[in-house]
């Protein structure tokens, strides 16, 4: 593997700090082609006093009434931008505020719809065919990590696709390692490791750390990069700061936006296109990533944000994407996805209506300094100054200035 000459810069002096540069580039982002499990909904609502009572009085009349509990598993959300929106949002970020050409690959989960329909617009005509790869991993295949596939060859994109996607539905009947192997022989498809250090099923962390460990001896020959996350808290890009020096792995950016903020993690390149900047990456083991001013709020806040983003009413948006309920999906017993609206042509009953209410309601100006206060936990960068204090990588610091939080419009 090539050496490691990953440099992280801080967006604290806009002008120093993209001198140079011809590109931005934004890796990781979803649409509303990205399909978003709502498992997690009982684990969230039931730490929130105002509804904590209320919650659980509603699922265990759903259960009485049903025979069995409420399956949260088979409801799914769906981002609030198209991929022609978020494209421009990401484009707006690097253009505006950095003054550089946008590079944008719009990554999905296990969905290649939205840079194919992007690439049908003269705006996006040049972006690449990427996605977001679920690959189920470990004892029956319970747990799993997430790859971002860059670049795929428009040609072959949909066969290529097709085939990854049929490992994560049956990965008993599929090698993985082969499939990564092909992948790794086309030059310009960029394989990266999504949040590595992100224990997504809840698993002991020391499992998840063994699962991992296990997954890069096998696999690893075949990752280009492992992913400085924008939406993971600070302590845990550390240990991915320290997992790409231990492994001497590439450090690339990535945004994982899900609302409609633009990503607080970007790459910066002297490439004109995004086939020059995977040969960057994989042929040379060169990486220069930018860290915007909104990483330094409070990580909870900005989840936070996403929340208020995919329950806010959008007039522009089409008919059946507006509100929220027109956002959400159920999977029926015959297995027919159906919007929430379906179910609930208002709005639904008064506990979600009242929890929504309450939601935006926290969203209001006048509340967002209390809110910050709140949410901060002591983990969020504060200086510059922690940022020399790693020994990971070399890193490229500039004066910090005061900032404020931008939201991109929709």
């Amino acid at each position: 593997m090539t050496t490691n000459r990953s440099r992280i810069h801080l967006f604290w002096n806009r002008t120093q700090a993209t001198e140079g540069f011809r590109s931005g580039v934004c890796l990781h982002g979803h649409t509303n082609h990205s399909r978003e499990s709502l498992k997690m909904i009982p684990y969230y609502a039931l730490r929130i006093p105002v509804f904590r009572e209320m919650v659980k009085k509603e699922m265990a009349r759903y259960a009485d009434a049903n025979g069995h509990d409420l399956d949260f598993g088979r409801a799914f959300w769906t981002p609030p931008l198209s991929p022609l929106q978020a494209f421009r949002a990401e484009s707006r970020q690097i253009v505006d505020d950095l003054s550089l050409e946008p590079i944008v690959s719009l990554s999905d989960h296990d969905d290649i719809e939205a840079p194919l329909k992007l690439r049908s617009h003269p705006a996006g005509a040049d972006q690449p065919i990427s996605f977001e790869w679920t690959v189920p991993y470990g004892p029956q295949f319970s747990h799993y990590f997430h790859l971002g596939i860059h670049n795929l060859p428009a040609p072959k994109a949909r066969a290529v696709f097709d085939d990854l996607k049929a490992y994560t539905r049956q990965p008993q009947k599929h090698s993985l390692q082969e499939r990564l192997e092909a992948l790794d022989a086309d030059p310009g498809i960029l394989i990266v490791l999504n949040h590595p250090l992100w224990n997504q099923t809840n698993v002991a962390d020391s499992e998840h750390l063994s699962f991992l460990d296990h997954f890069l001896s096998r696999c690893g020959r075949w990752i280009h990069a492992v992913e400085l996350n924008g939406l993971r808290a600070w302590k845990e890009n550390q240990g991915v700061i320290k997992l790409a020096r231990d492994r001497s792995f590439t450090l690339v950016s990535g945004g994982d936006r899900h609302g409609c903020e633009p990503g607080s993690v970007l790459n910066l390149t002297r490439s004109e296109s995004f086939s020059e900047f995977v040969e960057e990456v994989r042929g040379d083991g060169f990486s220069e990533l930018l860290v915007m001013p909104q990483y330094q709020l409070p990580i909870r806040l900005r989840q936070m944000q996403t929340i208020w983003d995919s329950l806010r009413t959008y007039p522009s948006h089409q008919d059946d994407r507006r509100e929220w309920v027109d956002r959400i999906y159920w999977i029926d017993q015959e297995g027919a996805e159906r919007r929430l609206s379906q179910y609930w042509p208002r709005g639904g009953p008064w506990l979600s209506k009242a929890f929504v209410g309450f939601m935006l309601s926290l969203e209001r100006p006048l509340l967002r300094p209390a809110l910050h206060r709140m949410l901060q936990d002591g983990r969020e960068i504060r200086s510059s100054a922690e940022w020399f204090s790693l020994e990971a990588l070399p890193l490229a610091t500039k004066p910090r200035r005061r900032w404020t939080f931008r939201r991109s419009a929709a």
